[in-house]
């Protein structure tokens, strides 16, 4: 955060309980208040899906985080995982993809994959082993707020949730686009017959037909190590009209 007035008492506390915070040196008494999250349920066409809300300053020392450190992380993103720290990252995969369909040969396809539930499932050990080797620098914030089990409270219960990101988490966006990376490297070997493009927990698999089928069936059968499932009625093929 930038320097502020010594008289501000508030902004200096703010900026105070932002480093410690990041930094994980508050008391573990005040662990389960800040890491926890009120939980909210969004009505969708499948059914309920429910949105964890993280408390307010615990947000805002997230934010502070990513502003601060996200280059680092974005690097060993790119270039094919675009859905943390870069802006307009959407319009950039859309017409990547379109301009791929112009030219697309008849022995290519598209296929788009999507996962079920992503961000509520996502394991949380392989999580936060990512983050230690990929981005070390959120290690200490991700530790204290994803370490154990997270405390969510609604109208009138409180449950207990061991997997996933927190949605209303700054930090989420970055921890769920590095938790695959060793496992996309497995499924998705670096070949000149295929292109791929993530945004969160949507995909993009362009090139060879062969390539691309066999690559899906590959993450189909892995993504569960990490606590995902591919959501197959969710996903398409697309091919050139002949």
């Amino acid at each position: 955060m930038q320097a502020v007035d010594e008289d501000d008492t508030l902004a200096q506390a703010l900026a105070d309980f932002v480093s410690d915070f990041n930094a994980a040196l508050l008391p573990q008494q005040a662990q389960p208040w800040f890491r926890g999250a009120r939980l909210i349920r969004l009505q969708k066409q499948l059914g309920v899906r429910p949105i964890a809300i993280g408390e307010t300053l615990r947000r805002l020392a997230g934010k502070c985080l990513v502003n601060r450190c996200q280059d680092e992380v974005v690097e060993k993103l790119l270039p094919h995982k675009m859905g943390a720290g870069i802006a307009n990252a959407c319009e950039i995969i859309s017409h990547a993809v379109r301009a791929w369909a112009e030219t697309a040969a008849e022995d290519e396809s598209l296929i788009l994959v999507d996962f079920s539930n992503a961000h509520n499932s996502l394991d949380r050990q392989k999580m936060l082993e990512a983050v230690a080797e990929d981005a070390p620098a959120f290690l200490p914030y991700a530790n204290y707020c994803y370490g154990s089990e997270t405390p969510l409270r609604g109208k009138g219960f409180a449950i207990s949730s061991a997997e996933g990101t927190q949605q209303g988490d700054w930090c989420g966006p970055i921890f769920f686009s590095i938790t695959p990376n060793r496992l996309l490297r497995a499924c998705y070997p670096q070949t000149p017959q295929a292109w791929i493009q993530r945004y969160l927990d949507d995909g993009s698999l362009c090139g060879k037909t062969s390539v691309v089928e066999s690559m899906f069936t590959a993450l189909v059968r892995r993504a569960p190590e990490i606590g995902l499932i591919v959501y197959i009625s969710k996903c398409k093929q697309w091919g050139p009209t002949p």
